[in-house]
């Protein structure tokens, strides 16, 4: 199914991002605990 691959394309864009975007949180939120 068509749509089937474009979910699994968007969802494995997204995982690519969504770890960067974690890893920036996680390291502001220790600069603020550190503060």
């Amino acid at each position: 199914r068509r749509d089937e691959r474009i979910i699994r394309f968007l969802t494995f864009k997204m995982d690519k991002y969504s770890v960067q975007y974690a890893e920036k949180k996680r390291s502001k939120k220790q600069e603020k605990s550190e503060a």
